[in-house]
């Protein structure tokens, strides 16, 4: 699903990552760990094709991301990748399925097939179908329908930048409960950067960038 091959990133002439590996397969989720600025999420924007690499390959279900420009790469964002960001980053004005439709029909789904995609989602994530607007939503209930939406269109890979940073314990575990049961259920991998050592210990797979990006895992 995710291949990263001797992965060399550097940023305003600091080295961010060096020689980095790792390779993600279908159904399983890798957390990754370590301090603020050792390049957790450096190493997803590098898989979104954001962040440019000195040197490596990314490939994303067999197409090397490094290698893609402008609607090539958007193209493969659309169709492979889902991204959950902390506070979820949701159009407020919209309602949850809009928010959660709104990739599928920019990605040119007819619109009845992307709202009950959209729909599905939501109602397998419990969110409550009845709010007018996304900013009526709690912070669980905005997190869970964030999920929804990186997996409208069946993506092979969902990247989860601190997804559960902003909440409180109790809503916490009920998103990560939802976020970890994705890659099987959906059959995806799921990538996600957290400082949470609960959060981390769920993954199937911890890889801590602390250790000079050696591309070791436990």
């Amino acid at each position: 699903m995710l291949e990263v091959e001797q992965l060399d990133v550097a940023l305003g002439g600091a080295t961010i990552l060096r020689r980095l590996s790792l390779e993600l397969r279908r159904g399983e989720s890798i957390a990754i760990v370590g301090p603020s600025g050792v390049g957790k999420t450096t190493l997803l924007n590098c898989v979104l094709g954001t962040v440019r690499p000195q040197g490596g390959a990314i490939r994303v279900a067999g197409t090397n991301v490094v290698g893609l420009r402008g609607r090539a790469l958007a193209q493969l964002r659309a169709s492979r990748i889902g991204i959950v960001f902390q506070h979820g980053e949701l159009l407020g004005e919209l309602s949850p399925v809009e928010n959660v439709a709104l990739p599928a029909l920019i990605a040119g789904r007819p619109r009845n097939e992307a709202v009950a995609r959209a729909t599905a989602l939501l109602e397998a994530f419990a969110v409550p179908q009845d709010r007018d607007v996304a900013d009526q939503l709690s912070g669980g209930e905005r997190q869970r329908t964030a999920l929804a939406r990186a997996l409208v269109n069946e993506p092979t890979v969902v990247l989860a930048d601190e997804p559960t940073g902003s909440l409180d314990p109790a809503i916490r575990d009920n998103v990560a409960d939802v976020l970890f049961a994705a890659p099987k259920q959906w059959e995806c991998g799921l990538l996600v950067v957290t400082h949470d050592p609960a959060i981390a210990a769920r993954a199937d797979r911890i890889m801590d960038l602390s250790a000079m990006n050696s591309g070791r895992t436990r």
